[in-house]
């Protein structure tokens, strides 16, 4: 089911499954909430399952204030207190998982849970990454997978017309400084899941996330790439109910 949200005097959407303890599902670079269709037909079963489309993708609009993927993670929050989200275990991929990441250390008493998919946030010394802005649109819908389609890209990731803008301007200045030194001040539970072939982010940052995150997961999702929920869908269900059987009843 579709929900409209009246945020900073912008249209927020959020798609929004089942009934119980929250799981919050944040998107990618190009991609919205359809991104978790997958993931919300399983966790709306048992839990209530949302994803959002953030504020300049899929249906929602760009409020006052949001000039950077920075400041998406205050903008999250300020939603999540005016849905009446009470401490949802938080998914995040790519760009997402820096969102989460951001989420999780500046309001850690608002997030029940963190799962960080492929993603963004830190810097690895000498392991390079790829984006969306060097390779192009078509070469990045290709490295996103395991075995490239471009079909499956547009899948994850919509129209590159209706989300390259936005991406550009959200990244037009510098990013805030990567959050490695501050990792180990997460205390919330933490599954570090990651396609085994990423090549955009590759398994080196996984190892690095897990290494840094006191208590942390770390699990492999084979035949996979940078969107391993897309690519191998029953392969992340999996991961992640495993993982919340381990947390605490909400």
């Amino acid at each position: 089911m579709e929900q409209a949200y009246n945020l900073r005097g912008a249209r927020l959407r959020a798609y929004v499954r089942g009934e119980g303890a929250p799981i919050l599902f944040i998107h990618g670079t190009g991609g919205n909430g359809k991104t978790w269709f997958n993931q919300l037909r399983r966790f709306g079963l048992t839990r209530t399952a949302i994803a959002i489309d953030l504020p300049g993708y899929g249906e929602s609009e760009l409020p006052p204030g949001v000039e950077s993927v920075d400041d998406y993670a205050a903008l999250v929050a300020e939603w999540m207190a005016l849905a009446g989200w009470a401490r949802p275990v938080v998914v995040g991929t790519s760009m997402g998982g820096r969102v989460a990441l951001q989420l999780a250390l500046d309001h850690p008493d608002r997030v029940g849970g963190l799962v960080l998919i492929d993603a963004s946030g830190i810097r690895v010394e000498g392991v390079p990454t790829l984006s969306p802005a060097e390779l192009g649109v078509e070469q990045f819908l290709r490295a996103l997978f395991y075995r490239p389609s471009p079909t499956l890209g547009r899948t994850a990731t919509g129209e590159p017309p209706a989300w390259y803008a936005t991406m550009q301007r959200l990244t037009a200045k510098p990013l805030r400084s990567d959050m490695q030194a501050r990792l180990g001040e997460i205390r919330l539970p933490t599954l570090v899941l990651w396609g085994e072939h990423d090549r955009i982010l590759p398994p080196a940052y996984a190892e690095a996330f897990h290494a840094a995150i006191p208590g942390s997961r770390l699990c492999w999702i084979p035949e996979a790439g940078h969107v391993p929920m897309i690519e191998r869908p029953g392969a992340v269900n999996d991961a992640i109910a495993d993982f919340l059987t381990t947390l605490p009843r909400p």
